[in-house]
């Protein structure tokens, strides 16, 4: 995932707020959201769900890699992956078109990292209640 890029995704959506607050213009404008992001590694396709994407598809971007489109609803998005896509976690971004909007999430495709080092033991527990008689 790019931090510099997530940084500045942040900051654009924080002025975009701003403005919003002080424009009656721009406050009318529904953002869309992200609810949730699924891959399917089979087919090579990614399930984008969520709220307010209208019914005029723009742009998926998976990193810097624009997604094609295979389908556009106003709560799911579903886009073609990328067949050479090395698994990690990457910024998710999806542009409606409309003057600003856009949503962002991070996404982890295919494996999530090996198995880390096992940590310390923990404290000795107390001693239990002493069981019925047989």
């Amino acid at each position: 995932m790019d931090r510099k890029r997530l940084r500045w995704l942040i900051s654009l959506v924080a002025i975009f707020g701003v403005f919003c607050t002080f424009s009656p213009a721009l406050a009318d404008i529904v953002l869309p959201v992200i609810n949730e992001a699924n891959a399917d590694n089979t087919n090579s396709l990614l399930y984008i769900s969520g709220q307010n994407f209208g019914t005029n598809h723009y742009s998926v971007l998976l990193g810097n890699t624009t997604l094609t489109i295979k389908s556009w609803s106003a709560y799911q998005i579903v886009a073609n992956l990328p067949t050479n896509i090395t698994p990690g976690s990457y910024l998710l971004t999806v542009y409606t078109g409309k003057v600003l909007p856009f949503a962002v999430m991070a996404v982890t495709i295919g494996a999530q990292g090996p198995q880390g080092l096992p940590g310390p033991n923990g404290d000795k527990g107390d001693q239990g209640f002493q069981g019925a008689k047989g």
